[in-house]
């Protein structure tokens, strides 16, 4: 699971949660793992488990194939970090 601070950084560089408000009141709806990964496109090529739980995840960025790496302490958080990266936030 994303932090609410994370979703709330997804929904201000224009995530869409497939018509779904991440916040409704006090509820909060992150975008599953398979749903970030899917936002992230044709780039996505890998995410791992490496060290002292953390989590890294990799992205094609251009046809120089110039890679963009993101981590976090879940597999959602490097992913939903990595969606940020790729769109250059």
């Amino acid at each position: 699971m994303i932090s609410r601070e994370l979703a709330k950084m997804l929904e201000a560089a224009g995530y869409d949660n497939g018509g779904v408000p991440m916040f409704i009141e006090d509820d909060f709806f992150p975008p599953s793992l398979s749903e970030l990964i899917k936002a992230c496109g044709d780039p996505f090529y890998s995410l791992v488990y490496a060290t002292d739980n953390d989590w890294r995840c990799f992205s094609e960025t251009d046809s120089f194939n110039t890679v963009a790496v993101s981590n976090g302490r879940t597999p959602e958080e490097a992913v939903a970090r990595l969606w940020l990266a790729l769109k250059g936030v």
